[in-house]
């Protein structure tokens, strides 16, 4: 299990291929996105991350 800061937490299933799916709002992307990278190196698990907020100008992170 790997903790990240406050009361986030990734539990990794050893040998797991079940998806994951991170869901974020306004600032708590910044929680999920590191969760998210170390997911991606440290399991074979496919990843989904969606992220909204109230106003695109809200968004921390945005595609162009």
């Amino acid at each position: 299990m790997y903790k990240f800061g406050g009361e986030v937490y990734y539990d990794e299933i050893k040998n797991s291929t079940q998806p994951i799916l991170l869901l974020a709002g306004g600032i708590g992307i910044n929680s999920l996105l590191y969760i998210m990278q170390t997911a991606a190196v440290m399991s074979k698990q496919p990843i989904s991350l969606m992220y909204s907020s109230k106003t695109a100008e809200e968004l921390i992170f945005k595609v162009c």
